[in-house]
Order: structure tokens, then sequence, then C-alpha cells
């Protein structure tokens, strides 16, 4: 009803003169006008103005919306026309016209759950008296949540929709299961219908602001038109058109951060490190290769360092080791020959604890900024609707180095050519730029005794971007292993790379465009065509 977000704009109309007319023909004209009276109005309900409700005159093509303020202006119209009001959840109201200057019109509404309006293969329905099972999910519950994509916003919206963001980063591709997996394949995703036609390119290509409803089809019903493409269900997509008669200028913007749901889990220090560490490699030494205790334990001791490092030369020529230790021609852990073991206490620390904190290096809080614009209104006393958008998203997530950049823009046109005839369409266009730091995930595997900053093979300093003057990254100098992936992989640094861009991101542009053509029938049929040209690089 009420919307805040919007703002007026000034319409400006012109008259143009087209030089003196017939005498019979200006006679004529003005015994016609004489009969004629331009109208304005208010249209509320129980709680205050409505904005969108319908104002047509009946028997004619003469029709227009309320604004923001639930105010509308018809065109001059002969004495004793018929005015029909509706709206969407609410009982149309049928006036005679009698020539008062102005028109106060309150609506009942009759909206409830069983009457919510449900977008369906062939057009809409009321829930009431549709068969099938679904849910729709508004505009105004799409805007609650902060994700790159309207798929994001279906998590806990609609029953029986599971929504799982596969690769944890931002802009990466969401998957939807609607009542479980239902097919023997394994495939369980739904058919993604937008404005009536089917859509194959990614979900976060879509703009959740440029977004009027998404209604869930969950059941065989959803078959009615798209046959087994709908085995797994139907997610009908319909975006914005123009309401108002004036237009109505809408910007958003909004800013937020990243954080994991779920804390990390705090590591062994470098010392329970080693010795956890030996303890596994005297347990297998013990136990499955029969060795006495003393001799695992030495075995262990010998071993354990090159178990978890990789032996290096430092500046002399003399084989060592990078740790957080001061290296020791020793073994960093010793023990009692019992399967006891402790700490050499010859053993020194050379770093801080942040020096080897990776959670730190890789995981911070980045700004996270979105911005929408749109323009939408009505022309022509109603008969043609519009809405033009544009939107840009900047999410770095919260991983080092991931981000998803997503541009668009967007153009809803429909027009009531004549009383038989209605066309319309849309284009889109959106643009995004990502890049996946998956391997974050092998943080909780990475050893303490491993630094993610580059350490000099001397083990007495860092290394230092002559670009920045930051320390550089290590991508696994001095490590063993990273649990099948790098974590740091993809960052890029002063040494190959001089534009500090990650070395792999994916590039996306999707142009889609969709076209119809609707012809009114006797008996109250219809018959709708389209057409949908899409190009997903």
């Amino acid at each position: 009803m009420k919307n805040s977000k919007l703002f007026h704009v000034l319409a400006f109309s012109m008259v143009f003169g087209f030089g003196d007319l017939n005498t019979s023909i200006a006679s004529t004209l003005s015994e016609y006008q004489s009969n004629q009276v331009k109208i304005s109005g208010v249209v509320k309900d129980a709680t205050g103005p409505i904005s969108g409700a319908s104002i047509a005159v009946k028997g004619t093509s003469i029709a227009t919306f309320t604004d923001a303020s639930g105010r509308f202006t018809l065109a001059t119209i002969p004495a004793g026309s018929k005015i029909v009001i509706s709206y969407v959840g609410y009982a149309s109201k049928e006036i005679e016209w009698k020539g008062e200057s102005t028109l106060n019109v309150q609506l009942e509404s009759t909206s409830n759950d069983l009457d919510e309006v449900v977008v369906v293969a062939y057009g809409t329905a009321k829930k009431s008296t549709f068969t099938g099972s679904a849910s729709v999910v508004k505009s105004d519950q799409l805007e609650k949540i902060s994700g790159s994509g309207f798929a994001e916003a279906l998590q806990g919206m609609s029953p029986g929709v599971n929504v799982v963001n596969n690769e944890g980063n931002p802009g990466g591709d969401t998957r939807i299961q609607i009542r479980g997996i239902s097919s023997m394949s394994g495939n369980s995703n739904p058919l993604y219908v937008v404005d009536g036609m089917p859509y194959d390119g990614q979900l976060n290509s879509i703009s959740p602001s440029d977004i009027e409803s998404v209604t869930v089809l969950k059941d065989a019903a959803a078959s009615s038109l798209y046959g087994s493409r709908a085995a797994n269900g139907v997610v009908v997509v319909t975006t914005k058109k123009g309401k108002t008669a004036k237009p109505q200028l809408n910007f958003r913007s909004a800013w937020g951060t990243s954080d994991n749901a779920v804390k990390n889990p705090t590591k062994a220090s470098p010392q329970e490190q080693l010795l956890n560490t030996w303890e596994a490699m005297y347990n297998d030494q013990f136990y499955k290769n029969n060795l006495t205790s003393d001799k695992a334990g030495d075995w262990a001791s010998e071993n354990v360092l090159s178990k978890l490092l990789k032996k290096v030369k430092n500046s002399k020529g003399e084989e060592t080791y990078v740790s957080p230790f001061q290296h020791i021609n020793e073994d960093y852990v010793l023990h009692d020959g019992k399967g006891n073991p402790y700490i050499n206490p010859n053993l020194k620390m050379v770093w801080n604890e942040e020096d080897y904190d990776v959670y730190k290096a890789v995981f911070s809080r980045k700004l996270r900024q979105d911005y929408g614009m749109d323009v939408s209104g009505t022309a022509g006393d109603g008969k043609t609707n519009y809405f033009l958008s544009s939107s840009y998203l900047d999410d770095k997530g919260y991983a080092s180095n991931q981000y998803f950049k997503r541009y668009g823009f967007r153009a809803n046109v429909t027009t009531q050519i004549n009383k038989w005839l209605q066309a319309g369409g849309n284009v889109s266009y959106s643009g995004s730029r990502q890049n996946v730091s998956g391997a974050a995930r092998a943080l909780v595997f990475t050893t303490s005794m491993y630094s993610p900053y580059l350490r000099n093979r001397d083990n007495t300093d860092w290394v230092y971007s002559e670009k920045t003057g930051k320390r550089m990254y290590d991508y696994g100098d001095y490590v063993n292993n990273f649990f099948g992936a790098n974590v740091l992989q993809n960052n890029g640094d002063y040494w190959n790379n001089d534009n500090d861009e990650d070395f792999n991101n994916f590039m996306r542009t999707m142009i889609a465009s969709r076209f119809f053509a609707q012809v009114t029938l006797p008996y109250n049929l219809s018959f709708k065509t389209s057409l949908s040209i899409d190009d997903n690089s």
C-alpha cells in the first residue's frame, strides 16, 4: 500500500496547437466537451491509501492506476460513465459517475492466505482455486535478505524448499531442491521460468530488486504446460512493471559485511602440533609395525619434522627447516622411551602467534555494497506501463580475495494496442565477475608449523613486496601438504601479477529478452504467443 521508498518525479505534458479548426467541427467538439468532465480522486482501504489500484472506465479503453498516495486522475469522460476500481486482494467496486469533481473510494479487503494470487503456467490464479501446491514470495520479502541473488532469499520463505550455496562464496551457484530429490539420476534442479519463458542462465544474473514475486510450484500440477521439465518443480519469477500514472523514481542502497556463521575451530599451537604428530607416528610404528616402545619413539622423533615441513638449504648451504622455532640440529621432540613425548628444552620460538595465524591471514570483514535505481509508471491513460532499472553489487565475501561484482540493466514495457491486442517485452543485461576461494575450506586442516606469509630460508625475517611493502604470501615453499589445495591460491602478488588481480576468475555476460503478444478472443478466451532469446557467455 504505502511505499516510503518511492519519490515522485514531475510529469510534464505538452499541448500543441494545430491552428484554427473548421467552425462546424469546433462547434461539435465544444458541445461534446461540455458533456465531459475531468475527474480525480483517492483510493483507500481501512489502513490508508492504496498504491497501484486500477481505475477503468467501463466499455472504453480509458484506464489509469493510483500513485503511491492512492491518488489518480482520469481524462475527460462522458457524464454517466461507469468507473470500475479494482486491486488484487480487494473487492472490486463499480461506481456510476454523476459529474462529481472528486471521487473518494474505499475498497474492502477480501485477501487471506487462500486468496493469494499465484503465477501458474497459463497466467495467474487465486490460491483458493489452485488445486496444486504452491507458495509465493513477494518483493518486500526478497528485499529483507541481503544475498547475491533471489534464490538465497527463498531459504526459509517457502515450505518444502531447500536452498544451498554449493560453494559458500559470494555469487556462488545456488542449488534449489523442492521436496527433496525426486529423480533416479540424482538431478533435482527445478525448472526456472522468468516472465513466462524457461530460463537457463545463472540465477545470480537476475537482480532481486527487479523481481515482483517468486512462485514455487511444487507438485505434478506444475507439469500442466512444461511437461517433464517440471518433474522437480517450477520456480516462476515475475519481474516488476509500472503501476502508477505518474513516473516514480526508486533508489535503494545497502551496505554490510560478511562473517562465518560458525566459529573457526581452535588450532593446536606449534608445540601441540609437534606432540600430536609425534604421537600419531609413534602409534603407527608401535601398534602396526610392532616396534618396541623405545625404537618407535626414536623413529617418530627423527621423522616428525619431515612429516610436516620440507627440508631446504639456507644461505650457508646448510640443510634446515623453516618453522616457528629457531632451527637446531637436534630432535625437536624427545621421549622417555615409554611412549611419552616432550618438547626439546633447547627449542626457542622466533615467530609471534599472529605469524602462523592462518585464519587472520585469510578471513576479514569487508564492505559489501548493493545499489539499485529504477523508474516506472504508465502512459497513454494506463494503456502502456514501463519499468527501467539499473543495479550494481560488489560483494567481497569473507575469505581473502573472494568477490562477486555484478552490474545490470532491465527494461520492461507492456502496451494495450487496442481492445483485443496487448503486446510487450523486456530486455535485460547482466555482467558479472567472480573469484572463487573454495580452498579456504581446507583451513581447518592446516598446521600451525606453517606461516601463511613467506619467510626467508635463514628464518630471520619475512619477505616483503617491493610494490606494497606488505608481507608476501607463502604458496607452500616450506610445508608438505595443504590437504589437497593451497588455501591461499589465486591471491596474486607483486612478483607475478602486476595488476594485483587473482590468477583465476569467472566473467559472465547474460543478455535475456522476452517478447509476447496476446489476443483477446470472444467467450473469455485469449491466445498468447511468446518468444525468448538469451545469450549466456
